[in-house]
């Protein structure tokens, strides 16, 4: 995405995922103290899913020896509907909550912006088809695209409202130093 700091932060073109057994260490002493709920920080869980297809097949083998069920919770892109498999086992393996960052129901925006992933003509039947395996989809959205008019709210409240969403997390787009966005703002 063209305001994302991710994309030009250094060594950015490959998986930075931790190895799977340390999680699933983790994962064991933080439900030992007592901890029941995990936020799986990272920037697109499914960006690598090879890895977090291995990563669920770990975690359901530690959850059936140890018994352990945390829920967890974690960010990734809404590709995730492109892999069923995967979702039915995150759903297993105790995932509950899924961030996806919709940013905007405004195509327009998602052009300008290079969020071209969230470029379908429904994205609302996709999320309710991630819904579907019973996750709780919390929505990242922008407010502030060059494309944006006096519509914009209206048309994000139509469209939490058609993709069956519970919660949104608003913000305004940021030009972060280093990001397309930035540069291009700059040049205005």
């Amino acid at each position: 995405c063209e305001f994302c700091d991710i994309r030009v932060l250094k060594d950015n073109n490959r998986p930075h995922n931790k190895p799977i057994n340390l999680i699933v260490e983790e994962l064991d002493h933080l439900c030992r103290t007592g901890v029941s709920q995990v936020l799986m920080a990272c920037d697109n869980f499914i960006g690598e899913p090879r890895w977090a297809e291995e990563l669920m097949d770990a975690i359901l083998e530690w959850r059936e020896k140890t018994g352990f069920n945390p829920g967890m919770y974690t960010w990734l892109t809404i590709n995730i509907y492109k892999f069923p498999k995967l979702m039915k086992k995150m759903r297993r393996a105790g995932f509950e909550m899924l961030f996806i960052g919709i940013e905007s129901f405004n195509a327009s925006a998602l052009r300008e912006t290079a969020k071209v992933q969230n470029i379908m003509p429904e994205v609302h039947e996709v999320v309710r088809q991630i819904q579907s395996y019973g996750f709780i989809v919390v929505a990242g959205l922008i407010f502030g695209f060059d494309s944006d008019d006096e519509d914009c709210f209206d048309r994000t409240l139509n469209g939490l409202k058609d993709a069956a969403l519970l919660s949104g997390d608003p913000s305004l787009l940021t030009a972060l130093p280093g990001t397309p966005l930035y540069r291009r703002m700059k040049l205005s």
